[in-house]
């Protein structure tokens, strides 16, 4: 007697996870923004309805404070914020960054200031509640510089949302590289490898070479290598007329892999940035210059305040099959073909205080319920 096959249901659940790092401020900084990385495990369901809490009842805010990131958060109560996010929703393997500004109140020297707890909720069902609530201490670290990276999403809509490629498709990998410290560096590196099924684009290298120079390529691996590249801090990047820059934004070629599966993404990309020691401390608001070092002569890597924040992952989106199979090549454009047809390895300068806040893709907070329709 044959047995009864059990139905299988569709799995509505998504496993939001929140990851906390950059809570080291460097010593002579007036602040710096942390970084609340969002994560939807989920290998198929949306999460919606998400709010974020920051909590800082436990830090010291006659030393640092919380204050408005993104410009719509409600009133803190009881030293909480509580924001919500739109679009208002984290596909299945998207990780994006919140940035969280923690500002000086003083100069007043002190290893640690307290701590700072970030919380996620989802009106999706979420399966593991364990990981929606970090803490993470707050500390005033040493004098040097604090490189951070941000890796998008590949790829990247007009719009800032998340797009996706099919199998055979190339999009741009959008990466900024910063420096959140109080002293500069004279140049950095940057490491990115790709997730499975996705490789570096070299027809895209081969057609637009000097977008790509101080890079290497070698299948999923790229080593961009700017050791005569400064970064000053950014309390320090007062100036949009000068050639001193605090920050970064770059593109790289990702192709997905012809024999993709459609609609499974690509999860676990990984890019790091390292920087390089400055000769001597240059005068504040002075550019460092550029140098090119002599033959057999290496940069030394220098010190990071916080290292916490020097890596970032990233998912390479596929889409689902449509019929139409793969394309190859660039396949989209605007925004896309703008980015892998000329924007130069780092020419995009960000700079000016706490412009890192206002940027990041994606991150527009909004009160809570603002907005939902009304009936």
């Amino acid at each position: 007697m044959g047995a009864f096959a059990t139905p299988a249901f569709a799995d509505d659940t998504a496993d939001v996870e929140v990851k906390l790092s950059g809570t080291t401020i460097a010593a002579g900084a007036s602040g710096k923004a942390a970084f609340a990385s969002l994560i939807n495990n989920s290998k198929t369901t949306t999460a919606t309805g998400l709010t974020i809490t920051v909590d800082f009842s436990d830090l010291d805010t006659n030393l640092v404070d919380v204050v408005h990131f993104g410009g719509g958060c409600n009133e803190p109560v009881n030293n909480q914020l509580i924001c919500g996010i739109t679009p208002d929703e984290l596909k299945p393997g998207e990780d994006f960054d919140v940035p969280v500004a923690l500002v000086r109140k003083n100069t007043e020297s002190a290893e640690s200031v307290g701590s700072i707890t970030i919380s996620v909720e989802t009106e999706t069902t979420d399966p593991n509640l364990k990981n929606n609530t970090v803490t993470a201490p707050v500390t005033i670290g040493g004098n040097g510089p604090d490189l951070y990276v941000w890796a998008d999403d590949v790829p990247v809509n007009e719009d800032g949302t998340t797009g996706s490629l099919s199998p055979g498709e190339t999009g741009a990998l959008l990466i900024e590289v910063g420096n959140q410290g109080d002293q500069p560096v004279a140049g950095f590196k940057v490491t990115t490898t790709l997730p499975d099924n996705a490789t570096f684009d070299s027809n895209i290298v081969e057609q637009f070479p000097d977008d790509f120079v101080g890079c290497e390529f070698s299948g999923d691996k790229a080593v961009c290598d700017w050791d005569n590249l400064p970064l000053i801090p950014v309390d320090e990047d007062e100036s949009t007329e000068d050639d001193a820059f605090s920050a970064y934004t770059f593109a790289l070629p990702v192709k997905v892999a012809d024999d993709a599966e459609a609609g499974v993404n690509l999860t676990g990309g990984v890019s790091t940035v390292e920087g390089y020691q400055m000769p001597e401390r240059p005068m504040l608001r002075q550019a460092p210059p550029a140098v090119e070092l002599p033959q057999g002569v290496e940069g030394i890597r220098g010190g990071d305040v916080d290292e916490s924040d020097n890596t970032d992952e990233f998912t390479v989106f596929v889409k689902a099959a449509d019929g139409n199979g793969g394309g190859g090549g660039l396949p989209v454009t605007g925004v896309q073909a703008g980015l892998l047809s000329g924007i130069g390895l780092a020419v995009v300068a960000a700079g000016g205080a706490m412009f890192l806040i206002s940027r990041r893709r994606r991150v527009v907070l909004v009160t809570p319920g603002d907005e939902k329709p009304t009936a």
